[in-house]
């Protein structure tokens, strides 16, 4: 996966920082969208990088500029609009042949390269805008800004409950992510470290959108996270189980 901004370029979510232009010789950034073309049936266009700017595309394979290219998009991909919002390629089976679908404004549109037309408009409205998109690990997730959305690539329904931070999933982001933390109750050490929890003796614990929640007896106690529990010298003030979380 790669990740655009400016003249900039990462491979990965934790990939080094790379000039567009040392990548893929010829183009300079910013651009507006780019796909990795999937076409398995044709050789010499699969695995094709396409990155389009204003009313061109590049196209490179292996790093290298491929012969005619840049072209303009209106004769390279007819039907499709200049400055395209966002671009992802669908693989056949999940599509229903190998296409690339891209987005501007609130209209998508839907390439097949070997039908007639090549291209079907479509509105999902409630996906809405994307700026832009990625398929990974056979899911297609459309972005808007920082955070994104899974959607089906043939009917566009929102599959994520909310828009999740992308920072959390995608972007490795310091004092964020989805990190898990194991932190034993028996030897009050968290896993890969020689550092013990204050709390002598448990009987449970458990964690929601609320924070870490220790149990011990008829009293909790209750940390923001993890971090805040590895570094306390003092445990908070005791809260009782009844009140709290039986409301007796």
């Amino acid at each position: 996966m790669h990740y655009f901004r400016g003249g900039f370029v990462w491979m990965g979510y934790q990939g080094p920082t790379q000039r567009i232009n040392e990548t893929w010789p010829g183009l300079t950034g910013p651009i507006d969208a780019a796909f990795r073309n999937h076409n398995e049936k044709n050789p010499l266009e699969h695995q094709r990088i396409y990155l389009f700017k204003g009313a061109q595309v590049w196209s490179y394979y292996e790093g290298q500029l491929v012969t005619g290219f840049p072209r303009l998009i209106s004769e390279a991909f007819p039907g499709i609009p200049d400055k395209p919002d966002a671009a992802v390629e669908c693989h056949r089976g999940e599509c229903r042949t190998d296409s690339a679908i891209f987005f501007k404004g609130d209209t998508v549109y839907i390439y097949r390269h070997d039908e007639k037309p090549a291209v079907q408009q479509r509105r999902w409205a409630g996906l809405g805008t994307c700026t832009a998109a990625a398929r990974w690990k056979e899911r297609y997730y459309c972005f808007n800004g920082i955070n994104f959305t899974q959607f089906n690539p043939v009917t566009g329904q929102v599959l994520s409950p909310r828009p999740l931070d992308s920072r959390d999933y995608f972007i490795r982001c310091p004092g964020r992510g989805n990190k898990l933390t194991l932190v034993d109750l028996n030897t009050r050490k968290c896993s890969g470290e020689d550092q013990t929890i204050i709390h002598a003796e448990l009987d449970a614990a458990m964690c929601n959108s609320e924070g870490l929640y220790l149990f011990y007896g008829p009293s909790f106690y209750h940390y923001k996270n993890v971090e805040e529990l590895l570094s306390s010298k003092v445990a908070p003030s005791p809260g009782s189980i009844a009140s709290h979380f039986l409301d007796c």
